[in-house]
C-alpha cells in the first residue's frame, strides 16, 4: 500500500501528465488553423515540462520559422531533447537536419544512425527513408553507424560534442 505521500504525488504526476498532454492537443489545434503564436505559447510549456512531441513540434516551428524566428540552433536543441526521449519522429527529424545540413555540419553517418534508431520503433516510413540515405553511405560508414546505433550513449555524446549549429540562409 501507497503511503499518503506517494498516494498523493503519483495523483499530482497523472493530473500534471493530462495537463501538459492538453496542451499538446491544443497547441495541434491552433497550429491547424494556422495560429502559429497560440501552438508556439502551448508548445513551448508542453516542452518545458518534458513533453517529446512538444518539443519536436517546436523545434520545427524554429527550423522553418513558422510561428518563431527561425532559428538553428534552438531548433536543434528542442528536436534534440525529444530525439534523447525515444522519440522515433524526432529522430527522424534531427537526421534530416544532419542528412542535410540544416544548422548543423553535414554528417551522413550520424543522419543515418538516427535513421536507424527511427526505424527500430517499428514504422515503415522511417525504414524507407534509413534505407535510402544507407545507399549513400559507403561500408566504413554504414559500419560506423551501426556502431552508434547499437551504443546511443556515443551517438548523444557525439552529437552534443558536435552541437554547434551554424547558421543557413532561407532560400
Amino acid at each position: 500500500m501507497l503511503s499518503p505521500f506517494f498516494r498523493s504525488l503519483f495523483i499530482l504526476a497523472f493530473i500534471g501528465s493530462l495537463l501538459f498532454a492538453g496542451d499538446f492537443e491544443e497547441g495541434l489545434k491552433a497550429a491547424q488553423k494556422q495560429d502559429f503564436a497560440t501552438a508556439h505559447r502551448l508548445w513551448l510549456k508542453a516542452a518545458e515540462q518534458g513533453d517529446a512531441r512538444a518539443q519536436n513540434n517546436l523545434g520545427l516551428m524554429y527550423k522553418y520559422g513558422d510561428g518563431a524566428l527561425q532559428d538553428y540552433a534552438k531548433a536543434m536543441s528542442w528536436c534534440r531533447k525529444s530525439a534523447k526521449q525515444g522519440y522515433a519522429e524526432a529522430q527522424s527529424d534531427l537526421a534530416m537536419m544532419y542528412e542535410n545540413g540544416d544548422g548543423v555540419a553535414k554528417n551522413l553517418v550520424i543522419a543515418h544512425a538516427l535513421l536507424r534508431l527511427a526505424a527500430a520503433s517499428g514504422d515503415q516510413s522511417h525504414k524507407d527513408t534509413r534505407d535510402l540515405l544507407g545507399k549513400k553511405l559507403s561500408s566504413n560508414q554504414s559500419d560506423q553507424s551501426k556502431t552508434l546505433a547499437q551504443e546511443p550513449q556515443k551517438l548523444w555524446a557525439l552529437i552534443d560534442a558536435k552541437q554547434n549549429p551554424q547558421p543557413k540562409k532561407k532560400k
